[in-house]
């Protein structure tokens, strides 16, 4: 029989280092141009176009589901 290792992540750890990976992300990003980004993202192969085009319609539909509260909100 195979002794196999594996690592298994519960999802609070996984959820903490997303939300660690996002902290990093917006602090190394602070005040450059969003649509740069992107480029630069895409130019280094660390997102495909197929990525922001999930990443954009996700935005959409979010944008879409919450806009009512922006009126509610005044924001």
């Amino acid at each position: 029989m195979a002794n196999s290792t594996r690592t298994t992540y519960n999802e609070a750890e996984v959820n903490a280092g997303m939300q660690n990976g996002f902290v990093q992300f917006m602090q190394q990003n602070r005040g450059k141009d969003p649509r740069a980004i992107l480029q630069e993202m895409m130019a280094s192969g660390r997102i495909s176009q197929d990525h922001l085009n999930m990443a954009q319609a996700m935005a959409k539909r979010f944008e879409q589901q919450f806009g009512g509260l922006r009126g509610m909100f005044q924001f």
